[in-house]
Parts: structure tokens; sequence; C-alpha cells
């Protein structure tokens, strides 16, 4: 577990915050693209339109061993928009060619903002 967990601090050094790191960016030599991208746009979406801060009092230990061995995600309540969830949940897949691309998650939102328009 220290290994994985010095793995997370060396991969993660200056770039952002271990909740928003694709599982793959653990793996030194896993090549990726912007799947790892759509892994913490997701998270950040959740965060934005749930209202929630995403394993919000989990510690770095607590936090390595929910995503990366068991793969949680944080849980959506029922004000949720179900066609956005569908999206956030493939965007944040633990298999990386399992996850949605970026345009996908955009036309969700583009439709989104159109039903708000006045």
């Amino acid at each position: 577990m220290a290994r994985v967990l010095a793995t997370i601090q060396h991969n993660t050094a200056g770039n952002g915050t271990s909740k928003y790191t694709a599982p793959e960016l653990l793996d030194a030599n896993t090549k990726y693209g912007e799947e790892v991208d759509t892994y913490s746009s997701s998270l950040i979406l959740y965060e934005m339109f749930s209202g929630k801060i995403a394993f919000e009092n989990m510690n770095a230990i607590q936090l390595m061993t929910a995503i990366y061995l068991h793969k949680k995600r944080p849980d959506f309540d029922s004000t949720f928009s179900k066609k956005l969830q569908k999206k956030v949940e493939l965007g944040w897949s633990h298999d990386a060619k399992e996850r949605c691309k970026p345009d996908d998650i955009l036309q969700v939102l583009l439709e989104m903002k159109n039903l708000f328009m006045f």
C-alpha cells in the first residue's frame, strides 16, 4: 500500500489533486491520453451539479483505498440529471477504454443549457 501511495504522490506532484487522478496514472508503464481528463472532468461535474465534495472526509490512504482498490465513486441523489449521470459514470470508469469522450459530456451539458434558457 505504501508503494501505491508513493506512486500517487509522485504521479500527481504538480498535476492536481489525487482524487481527480485517473487510475491509469498510477501505472508508470501505461500510456494515457484524453481519457485522464475525462476522468477528472467527470468528478468535477459531479461536484458542480450535486453541490457535494467527492470523498470529502477521506485522508490520502482512505482515498487511495476507496478509488483505486475498491473502485468506489460518489453516490448520486435523485435530483441529479439522469442523462448527465450516465455520462459522468462512464467518464469516471476505472477502465479508460470504457470512458465516454469529452464531446459526449459536452453534448449533454448543451442540452441541459437549452432546457434552462429563457
